[in-house]
């Protein structure tokens, strides 16, 4: 949305691309908040918003995390539109985050649940950013 409102045909002032930069920096917003209430700051799957006071909570099935990169590279295209810090310090959170719970021999693994242990399959098997699985090799 925020590179849209930056392309916008009416230019980036238009009531249009304000609303759609305003817009595109509230879900980015609510995305970072997914990984800063995640248990050892990273996301389940995806959420259910409610009318609660949490705004969401983690749908019943999705307590897992795949190393999804879009937040990254939202925040990456965030911060070189606007220059503004808050998407690198967001995006060095994350990275710590993964760092921290993702990090194998062989690369990085997903998460089989947010709060409980990695992934192992066979220790044959590590996911690449789009969660195919490629095959370790012997060094």
């Amino acid at each position: 949305m925020a590179l849209g409102a930056y392309t916008h045909p009416d230019g980036l002032n238009s009531d249009k691309a304000q609303r759609q930069l305003i817009t595109g920096k509230q879900l980015a917003y609510t995305c970072y908040q997914m990984y800063a209430r995640g248990k050892h700051g990273l996301p389940p799957e995806y959420v259910r918003f409610d009318n609660l006071k949490d705004d969401f909570t983690v749908a019943h099935d999705a307590p897992y995390y795949i190393l999804r990169p879009e937040t990254a590279e939202t925040f990456f295209i965030l911060y070189h539109l606007t220059k503004d810090n808050v998407y690198r310090e967001w995006g060095w959170e994350i990275f710590r985050a993964i760092d921290k719970s993702c990090r194998t021999e062989s690369g990085y693994a997903a998460l089989a649940n947010d709060s409980s242990h990695k992934i192992d399959l066979l220790n044959k098997h590590v996911f690449n950013t789009e969660a195919q699985p490629l095959r370790v090799f012997d060094q």
